[in-house]
């Protein structure tokens, strides 16, 4: 009996690393919390890519953004982003290589972005920053992966 457990655990150990983990998070701790993640998953070097809305972040955690940004830039961890182009975007492409960002803006309009979707480490982030807000982390490599080769599609697509 007590030779089956550490096949039983190696078991459960292969299952865990295929089963995706999901975490919700609601309301603006719940937001603050999901951009956490994005810092404690992420090593020095490492790379978020992001499509996001200027105007959802200023009005949901404008206190909490600049101190986040401050946070990922002393850990070194670069960003890719993808948003519309709208006045409270050009702020942050201001400051896009002292906070170790590259930004690609759309046109406004032309791709209507209504949640926020960061892709880091193993993890695809979407926060919703209307209404209701809320943030799921979907813990899974093959997602992440595949999450990032769509971004990378659309970046290298997209005009420089």
């Amino acid at each position: 009996m007590l030779e089956a457990i550490p096949n039983l655990l190696a078991i459960a150990k292969a299952e865990s690393n295929i089963r995706p983990e999901v975490k919700f998070y609601q309301g603006k701790e719940g937001i603050i919390s999901a951009y956490e993640d994005t810092l404690s998953s992420c090593n020095e070097g490492d790379e978020i890519l992001a499509f996001a809305s200027a105007d959802d972040i200023e009005n949901m955690i404008g206190d909490y953004a600049q101190g986040y940004l401050k946070k990922r830039v002393a850990k070194k961890i670069k960003e890719r982003c993808i948003s519309q182009d709208c006045p409270s975007i050009k702020k942050y492409v201001a400051k896009d290589k002292e906070q170790l960002r590259k930004t690609l803006l759309v046109k406004e309009g032309s791709f209507p972005l209504s949640i926020e979707k960061n892709i880091y480490s193993d993890k695809v982030c979407f926060m919703n920053f209307r209404g209701f807000p809320f943030g799921v982390i979907i813990k899974s490599q093959q997602i992440a992966n595949s999450e990032r080769a769509m971004f990378n599609l659309l970046w290298n697509k997209l005009p420089k």
